[in-house]
């Protein structure tokens, strides 16, 4: 999917279960206007891509949803059957309980995993919904969530940021604390303790006098964590076949988990200058040096950073690319042209007259 800097959403790619939003399940080859919701008249503001499933939020906080719908994915209530526009969720439910008038209800960020879901709303609440294997949804259970349910234990963590994957998930606090829960196989979660589970969001002690700006999520098989501190370091942490972009000294530490795991944030060392995001659940953790290039984490067995191509000039800010199983986000800040960018192998490119993007 691709966000235009007008609002405007465009889908491309595997239509299976409508994740797409075009009211079929016909494949996309190039970016397409997502027309239902242009013809409800919302500009949007945020947007997610799931495994099979999309998410999006408008100018007015109201939350979309469509495409597969098992395990309660979509917020949409007990059913399974897929959406195959965007349809909006009532967004009543993400009222706190203690502010009956609605206050608080409207979305700010939202992240897609494996058929679960996650939106953060305007006053940092934190509520996720779909399939709770894992205790992905930190709700201290494994049970499906039809509806958007608050995370209790972040109540009152006022909540910036939010990711989700395949088997853990990750939230970052207004005070700059990174919480992780889960599985932690792997050592996914940060919290080197061996790759044990977490049923409710636990704060990552290595950052303890640090502040924690952002957070990222791995999609290829879910295994690795990355985050940005206010500093501007990366650090990245989980599978030994994640590409985590750091070098492994000689020896086993006390940070590894297993088979040459990484249980500990690690910093990733590169020639930027200052890190100032990770794009959400991508392949290629892509990261702008001082000099615009774009950087990235490498791909499977290569754990040093390399340039992979120069970002357009003039660049306020590069896009943050996505790249689900079977279809591509591009969340566009936006870039000042219609050029294509890449994100895993999944790649897409605007037409002509399409110049908005």
């Amino acid at each position: 999917m691709a966000l235009a800097a007008s609002g405007q959403l465009y889908s491309w790619g595997m239509g299976m279960d409508g994740r797409l939003g075009h009211g079929d399940i016909a494949h996309r080859d190039g970016p397409t206007l997502v027309a239902g919701l242009e013809d409800a008249g919302v500009a949007l503001l945020s947007i997610a891509a799931g495994t099979s499933h999309s998410l999006a939020a408008d100018a007015e906080g109201t939350l979309w949803t469509w495409g597969c719908g098992l395990e309660g994915a979509l917020g949409l209530g007990e059913s399974d059957a897929p959406v195959l526009v965007p349809t909006r969720v009532d967004t009543a439910v993400l009222t706190p309980s203690e502010q009956p008038d609605g206050a608080g209800r409207q979305v700010r960020m939202l992240a897609a995993g494996n058929q679960c879901s996650a939106a953060v709303t305007v006053d940092g609440r934190l509520f996720t919904w779909g399939v709770g294997a894992h205790y992905t949804l930190g709700l201290g259970d494994m049970q499906t969530a039809w509806k958007p349910t608050e995370v209790q234990t972040l109540r009152f963590a006022n909540i910036k940021a939010a990711a989700m994957g395949p088997r853990h998930a990750a939230a970052v606090g207004e005070d700059g604390v990174l919480y992780t829960w889960g599985s932690g196989a792997h050592g996914r979660l940060g919290h080197g303790d061996g790759g044990a589970t977490h049923r409710l969001p636990t704060p990552v002690s290595f950052f303890e006098g640090r502040r924690v700006v952002d957070v990222s999520i791995c999609h290829c098989d879910g295994c690795a964590t990355a985050a940005v501190t206010e500093d501007g370091a990366c650090f990245t942490w989980g599978a030994a076949h994640s590409a985590l972009g750091n070098s492994r000294p000689d020896g086993a530490g006390d940070d590894e988990a297993s088979d040459g795991d990484q249980g500990l944030p690690r910093s990733v060392e590169g020639p930027w200058h200052r890190v100032r995001l990770i794009p959400t659940s991508s392949p290629l953790h892509q990261v702008p040096p001082a000099d615009s290039r774009r950087w990235c984490a490498g791909q499977a067995n290569k754990d040093r950073c390399r340039c992979v191509g120069q970002l357009p000039r003039p660049a306020a800010r590069p896009p943050e690319l996505t790249c689900k199983t079977y279809h591509c986000n591009t969340f566009s800040h936006p870039p000042p042209s219609t050029r294509q960018f890449r994100a895993g192998r999944c790649l897409g490119k605007l037409n002509a007259a399409e110049k908005t993007f």
